[in-house]
């Protein structure tokens, strides 16, 4: 509608133009439908003098700031976790690991004692491995392993129990199971009992299993708790022969009237003295052995690197604060 108003405008201004006469004057006229037009054609010429009239400049809206989207924190990965194996049975596959061993230090992972046990199953065992090797022998084949479940999950730290096994060539065999802080293992000794007994290995290997191993903490610190009682040192490190404390052994020390202290020089040269250092680097200074038995051995030894482990029997010295150690045996670590 707009666009025609603005046509018969145009045409009339023309028609205005071509006799004379502008837009806004007024045409003498008696025709209402001319005065309509001519009030149309007044109105339109002012809009168009608005509109090409420029006006102000609408301002410019900025766009509000929006905040920054953090991305959400994605959830750290997990360990994938696996399945506990289901069916497993501890007891039998500790039976069928030790007695699937190919060779002998392999089954000391599976018993207890193993690093006072090592020579002793060497002995016993070599023999059977060297037949093993040639083909000769083969290992047992497990046909049941019988024990107490029930009596397994009550276990305590500490505590044994016994489990039968047959084997395809040996029935009934008893080996008594313990439980330790690494699992259960084998009770070795007890186990192989009239085994060792049969080769005369049982009482050798009893009271060597059954010393207490001490270091220079112990002697220092409880060594009263070992009076008299046989003890093992292993991992010693040999320093060097000094013969200072020998007068603090109670059978080479004399007293005569408690003011005067003579030295038995004929029982001293019976004895020498050494020292080490134990594994945890703690020094000994009072160890003594017997000439006749040792002497020569440790005149081979070389200063802080000779290595080797020892057994004896603890001693109170003569000033009854201190306690030593009188050698009784010596196994020489390569």
């Amino acid at each position: 509608m707009r666009r025609n108003y603005l046509l018969v405008g145009f045409g009339f201004l023309l028609f205005a133009t071509l006799f004379g006469c502008s837009g806004t004057d007024q045409i003498e006229t008696n025709d209402p439908e001319v005065a309509k037009m001519q009030a149309k054609i007044e109105a339109l010429e002012q809009e168009l003098a608005q509109q090409e009239e420029p006006g102000p400049k609408p301002a410019e809206v900025q766009p509000e700031p929006q905040p920054e989207v953090q991305p959400e924190p994605q959830p750290e990965p997990q360990p994938e976790v696996q399945p506990e194996p289901q069916g497993d049975d501890p007891i039998k596959s500790l039976i069928q690991n030790y007695l699937g061993a190919t060779e002998w230090r392999a089954r000391l992972q599976h018993i207890t004692n193993p690093t006072e046990s090592a020579r002793y199953m060497e002995a016993f065992y070599k023999p059977y491995y060297e037949e093993l090797s040639k083909g000769a022998l083969s290992l047992p084949r497990v046909v049941s392993i019988d024990y107490s479940a029930a009596e397994a999950k009550e276990l305590l730290l500490g505590e044994t129990m016994t489990v039968s096994v047959d084997l395809d060539d040996y029935k009934g065999f008893k080996y008594r199971i313990k439980r330790t802080p690494q699992g259960f293992r084998i009770d070795w000794l007890p186990s192989m009992k009239k085994e060792l007994i049969a080769v005369g290995m049982w009482g050798q290997m009893f009271d060597d299993i059954k010393t207490p191993e001490i270091m220079a903490k112990h002697l220092e610190s409880v060594g009263e708790r070992y009076k008299d009682k046989q003890v093992k040192l292993l991992g010693l490190k040999y320093l060097r022969l000094n013969n200072s404390s020998l007068t603090q052994l109670p059978s080479v020390q004399i007293e005569t009237n408690g003011l005067i202290t003579r030295y038995n020089k004929e029982e001293a040269n019976k004895w020498f003295g050494f020292n080490v250092e134990d594994k945890e680097g703690n020094f000994l200074y009072y160890c003594f052995a017997n000439k006749a038995e040792f002497v020569e051995k440790f005149l081979k030894f070389k200063e802080r690197q000779t290595m080797f482990n020892l057994k004896g029997i603890v001693v109170e010295l003569e000033s009854s604060t201190d306690y030593g150690i009188i050698l009784t045996d010596i196994e020489v670590l390569e």
